[in-house]
């Protein structure tokens, strides 16, 4: 699989196909592994970098189920990534008000919005969304759609992973890729 610079590629799978394995493994994320291989980022191999050093990179990874983090607030986070992270754009109000955030993460729409609004915080090279579940209203695909082919716009190439009744609806030109069982088909 490779994916270049402002090209989508958009990966279709049901529940349990190995969609948030393969998003894992991507960034580094334990306990997901390469068993065969390698990930190869701006002609370097990952193996053994770790994750945060695979964010500083420019790779971004949007959870369909973000970890909560005890006494740490959505603002307070996107306002640190805002400030550490190099390429990061500001006008945090503006882009909360655009993906109707709040503190509130509670329902799966609320929970894709948040990663939306972290994306849209900066400039990634590699965009990496793993937050097309079921569920999600056809408001919050649609943004969902929208936030993928911005960042493909800005140049980053973006790998979007998906349940088939998710796929956020008119996506700009894109390859399509299906997966079972941990296969790309």
């Amino acid at each position: 699989m490779s994916l270049e610079a402002g090209e989508i590629l958009l990966i279709v799978g049901g529940p349990g196909s190995g969609k948030t394995a393969l998003a894992e493994a991507l960034l580094g994320l334990p306990p997901a592994r390469l068993t065969g291989g390698s990930i190869v980022f701006r002609g370097a191999d990952l193996e053994g970098v770790a994750p945060f050093q695979r964010a500083r990179k420019g790779i971004f990874l949007g959870f369909q189920a973000p970890p909560v983090l005890p006494g740490v607030a959505l603002g307070d986070l996107t306002r640190a990534q805002t400030a550490a992270i190099p390429g990061a754009r500001q006008s945090l109000r503006e882009r909360r008000a655009r993906f109707g955030v709040d503190e509130e993460l509670a329902c799966a729409d609320a929970r894709c919005r948040g990663e939306l609004l972290q994306l849209a915080c900066w400039t990634p090279s590699l965009v990496v969304l793993d937050v097309l579940g079921p569920g999600l209203s056809p408001a919050t695909l649609t943004l969902a759609g929208q936030a993928a082919a911005e960042a493909a716009a800005a140049g980053a190439g973006v790998l979007l992973l998906a349940v088939p009744e998710a796929v956020p609806p008119g996506l700009p030109r894109h390859r399509a890729a299906r997966l079972e069982d941990g296969r790309l088909c």
